[in-house]
């Protein structure tokens, strides 16, 4: 599951933005991290995503961006609604 997400990041990234990405980790340690330099996407298995439950860690972060209904390509909403689970996705920076 994990390893298609990725691709479907990598390839909407790449198709509508032009940027290159990286991806470091492996699926069947339950976490990747894509790297597009500015932009950083972490993809957790749900097992590690409770684990690690970074909305609490970054709960005082100020959200930057809440995706909710609007997307703007079919691999995006379909992130989205797969990392979501019902939950809204936030982008956040403590900066």
């Amino acid at each position: 599951m994990l390893d298609a997400l990725a691709k479907g990041v990598v390839e909407a990234l790449k198709k509508d933005y032009k940027k290159k990405g990286r991806v470091e980790g492996q699926a069947g340690e339950g976490w990747l991290v894509l790297d597009f330099g500015d932009v950083v996407v972490h993809l957790f298995s749900p097992d590690m995503r409770e684990y690690y439950d970074l909305e609490e860690l970054w709960s005082d972060g100020k959200v930057l961006l809440k995706v909710k209904k609007r997307y703007h390509s079919k691999a995006l909403r379909n992130l989205c609604d797969e990392l979501g689970r019902g939950r809204e996705v936030y982008a956040a920076s403590r900066g």
